[in-house]
């Protein structure tokens, strides 16, 4: 698995570069044959000789071979920052966060709106996170959660952690899986106004995903 890190600081998997790396290779020959096709081009229209016909051939090979090493060594620092980072998310975060989705329900765990579908305000109770994860080892951890409501704010309660909405205690699993997050909002429905919302899942200091969503 290869990870980066967004331009929010959020943690995110990448697909592998193997098929990258192929493609690479691939251009550099068809620039070449490019070249070549371009130099016999010139050559049987303007006559020139065999040997200047050679020169050129030579000079192409060498600015080829420039631009393989170029790419090669460009290929090489990218693996060895990618693996740095690889091994600084496993060290910060027992897991990767690869989606979020948002439902609305009650407080006893009935769904009013399904995870990901369009949520109305005039039926809003709790909002959840429901989060698909790569674990890398069995265990529980806890996971701080952040919502900001409509207007930008940091929705807060008493029980709030100090900075967080909320955190909740989560045993996650080796490999790919779905988990869902406790609810945050009201047992009353219309809680939460029309707007602009926002989820934050943090790992002690590490912001592991981010989910935008509207309430219509």
């Amino acid at each position: 698995m290869a990870y980066q890190i967004d331009d929010d600081g959020t943690i995110i998997r990448t697909d592998d570069h193997n098929t990258d790396n192929n493609g690479g290779n691939n251009t550099l020959t068809v620039i070449l044959i490019l070249l070549l096709l371009t130099a016999i081009g010139f050559a049987i229209g303007f006559g020139v000789k065999k040997s200047e016909l050679e020169s050129i051939s030579q000079y192409l090979q060498r600015q080829l071979s420039t631009m393989e090493d170029n790419y090669y060594s460009s290929e090489r620092n990218r693996e060895a920052t990618q693996t740095k980072l690889d091994k600084y998310v496993m060290r910060y975060s027992p897991i990767v966060i690869e989606d979020i989705e948002v439902g609305n329900g009650d407080g006893n765990d009935n769904m009013e709106t399904d995870y990901g579908k369009r949520i109305y305000s005039s039926r809003t109770m709790y909002l959840k996170p429901q989060i698909r994860y790569v674990g890398y080892k069995s265990q529980d951890i806890i996971l701080k959660v952040k919502l900001y409501n409509s207007y930008g704010n940091l929705s807060t309660g008493d029980s709030s952690p100090s900075g967080y909405s909320y955190s909740v205690e989560k045993y996650v699993a080796e490999g790919e899986h779905t988990i869902t997050l406790s609810g945050w909002g009201n047992s009353s429905k219309g809680h939460w106004p029309s707007g602009k919302y926002r989820y934050e899942i943090w790992y002690g200091d590490v912001c592991l995903a981010t989910k935008s969503f509207t309430i219509y």
